[in-house]
């Protein structure tokens, strides 16, 4: 992330001390200056929502999808996405949102086009492959949590793997600390459940995947001869929304 270690100095005094404004004057800045840094803008889009802004946190949140989008971040477009579901709910009515953002990514894959990271430990193609009803319920079930930067437990249930979405995370696994940044799992990719023992250096956003979801999935029921042509149908599952 852009910001100075003396930035996130002065974020991480004031976050501690739940001053969300001192918090907001100090990020500001960084986000104007560096207006395509997914992580500020992210973090200023979460201090807006911890006070209850919704106008800015909305605002925020808009900007950063095309964004995210735009830089190949696969992660960071989903997370914008869902946080976008639960400041506008009415962003739901795109019921293919997801599923346009599955196509999408799965091009830029295609193309080579995707945000590099070699130290993924969930690499993102593997959702392109999920069919888009899937992916689309496996998105909607994704589970934010904005970690503030001091040690805690987090509960990973079974199948699930959670992602860092912006921030810096130590991982005291296995005696040898890890730093696990953006795009970055917290976990080792065990079945869980599992406690996962973490300590964020900075405010951080992480991102629960059920990837148990899938393997639940059960193929739909065929139409039994009896039925009308079309009965049950709804029209606006034929209808395509960008997201």
């Amino acid at each position: 992330m852009s910001p100075s270690a003396e930035i996130w100095t002065q974020i991480v005094e004031a976050y501690r001390d739940a001053n969300w404004y001192e918090c907001v004057r100090t990020i500001r800045p960084v986000v104007e200056e560096e207006p395509h840094d997914l992580g500020a803008r992210f973090l200023l889009a979460e201090l807006y929502t911890r006070l209850e802004n919704r106008g800015l946190a909305l605002l925020q949140y808009e900007r950063l999808l095309p964004l995210a989008i735009g830089r190949g971040d696969f992660y960071a477009a989903l997370a914008a996405q869902r946080r976008l579901d639960e400041v506008h709910p009415t962003s739901r009515q795109h019921t293919q949102r997801y599923a346009a953002m599955q196509q999408w990514f799965r091009s830029l894959a295609a193309r080579g086009e995707m945000r590099a990271d070699s130290d993924l430990g969930l690499a993102p193609g593997m959702f392109f492959d999920m069919e888009p009803a899937v992916f689309s319920r496996v998105a909607e079930g994704a589970k934010l949590r904005l970690l503030d930067p001091a040690p805690m437990d987090l509960t990973a249930a079974f199948g699930e793997r959670w992602v860092v979405v912006f921030g810096r995370v130590l991982v005291p696994s296995s005696g040898r600390p890890t730093v696990a940044l953006a795009g970055a799992t917290l976990d080792d990719g065990g079945p869980g459940p599992m406690t996962l023992h973490v300590e964020p250096e900075t405010p951080a956003l992480c991102m629960g995947l059920d990837l148990a979801l899938p393997a639940h999935e059960t193929p739909a029921a065929p139409a039994t001869p009896s039925a009308a042509p079309g009965a049950g149908a709804n029209p606006l599952d034929a209808e395509r929304h960008a997201a």
